[in-house]
């Protein structure tokens, strides 16, 4: 299973309220938002995990179950038509994507599976247009890259592909492109290109143990100047600077460099979702916080957690799903985290 772009829906799903639409400001405009029902997300999460693990049947069950709760919700369908094409019924996952492209024109995950079906379809020039579309609506996005590269060489425009990935892996966060450009620079026998990946992989490679810890003293000693030029030296984003201040009970800190980094980078899923979660009651902040621009994207392992944390205090029960699992990692405050969430969620079970 791809990293979900559940964020969509849990955005749209945090300024809950009555009305069958909401007035929402961002950035100086105001504009008008949809209610999205807490069942309708609880079942989109269902089917999210239940495609991750394979259980396909039940994924579509609780996505069809998704969408006639948010029969307006563009991304219910689109993870129908994903199950759809992943189990070999293109035709019928492409007819669902052009009802999600009706709802969410604009929505990058919609392009981005109606790529993958039609690679699936032996199309891959109409795969292309999808993907180069989805790669304008969410340029910074990680999978849409490696999507459009995996289209390309399906058409033998590998050198395109190179070029895709490497700009990408110079990137501030392509970290993991380049990992991939390494690989498959290595099984085409291009040593100078591998080198180079392999280069930039290096200097872009993940915070130590020791400097994260450093990062994170300066937030508990409430020094935010000191812990933004330790992030900066870590190569930590100024975004997930938001997220560890928030996982540190420090939400004042996280709230002010969310706000900071957020309205810098518009596109900054972190940042955003580390105003969202900070800003607790204040309706005002949440409205800030909501940009009808952002792109659905992904979140760090801690920004999923935070996220689920936060739904879970709002769901309650309704939130059947277990949280995230986090793999065995160098940063402590993750894994500190990690287990707060799970132990949790153990307790509401018994």
């Amino acid at each position: 299973m791809r990293p979900i772009f559940i964020v969509a829906t849990t955005l749209a799903l945090l300024l809950g309220c009555r009305p069958l639409t909401v007035k929402r400001a961002a950035f100086g405009s105001t504009y008008e938002g949809r209610y999205i029902p807490a069942r309708a997300y609880e079942a989109y999460a269902r089917g999210v995990v239940a495609e991750r693990d394979g259980a396909m049947n039940d994924a579509l069950a609780a996505f069809e179950e998704a969408s006639r709760l948010d029969p307006d919700g563009a991304e219910p369908l689109t993870r129908i038509a994903a199950v759809h094409c992943s189990t070999k019924r293109v035709a019928e996952g492409l007819a669902v994507l052009e009802q999600a492209k009706q709802l969410g024109p604009s929505f990058a995950s919609v392009h981005a599976e109606a790529a993958r079906c039609q690679l699936m379809a032996s199309q891959p020039r109409l795969a292309l247009a999808e993907a180069e579309l989805a790669l304008v609506l969410a340029p910074d996005n990680g999978e849409v890259i490696e999507l459009l590269a995996r289209v390309l060489d399906q058409l033998k425009q590998t050198s395109r592909a190179d070029a895709l990935l490497l700009a990408s892996c110079l990137s501030s966060s392509g970290a993991g492109l380049c990992h991939a450009l390494e690989q498959r620079a290595k099984e085409a026998g291009n040593a100078e290109l591998a080198r180079a990946a392999s280069a930039t992989h290096a200097r872009s490679g993940r915070p130590s143990k020791e400097t994260l810890s450093s990062v994170d003293a300066a937030l508990r000693m409430g020094d935010l100047k000191l812990a933004r030029s330790r992030a900066l030296r870590a190569g930590l984003a100024q975004g997930e600077l938001a997220l560890r201040a928030l996982a540190l009970s420090r939400a004042d800190l996280a709230l002010e460099q969310a706000r900071l980094v957020a309205l810098a980078s518009p596109d900054d899923l972190a940042s955003h979702v580390a105003w969202m979660l900070a800003s607790g009651s204040d309706r005002d902040q949440l409205d800030q916080a909501m940009s009808p621009s952002l792109s659905p994207g992904t979140l760090s392992p801690l920004g999923e957690l935070l996220l689920y944390e936060w739904l879970a205090a709002r769901l309650g029960a309704l939130l059947t799903i277990a949280p995230p699992r986090v793999a065995t990692s160098e940063d402590p405050l993750l894994e500190s985290v990690s287990r707060r969430v799970s132990a949790s969620f153990d307790g509401q079970r018994r």
